[in-house]
């Protein structure tokens, strides 16, 4: 059985500004795939939906 395929290129995205916490005008919530969870907890928009 052949081992694992290893990839050719690693691509780091963590300067791609995808870390945004956009509050949506249908009451919604848009977190950017970057978005850490404890910025989450804290925005100020969340807190006002949810306990902190």
């Amino acid at each position: 059985m052949p081992g694992p395929r290893l990839p050719e290129r690693v691509v780091g995205i963590s300067r791609l500004p995808l870390s945004a916490i956009e509050d949506l005008s249908d009451g919604g919530l848009r977190l950017g795939a970057l978005a850490r969870n404890a910025h989450v907890a804290a925005d100020a928009t969340q807190c006002s939906r949810e306990p902190c």
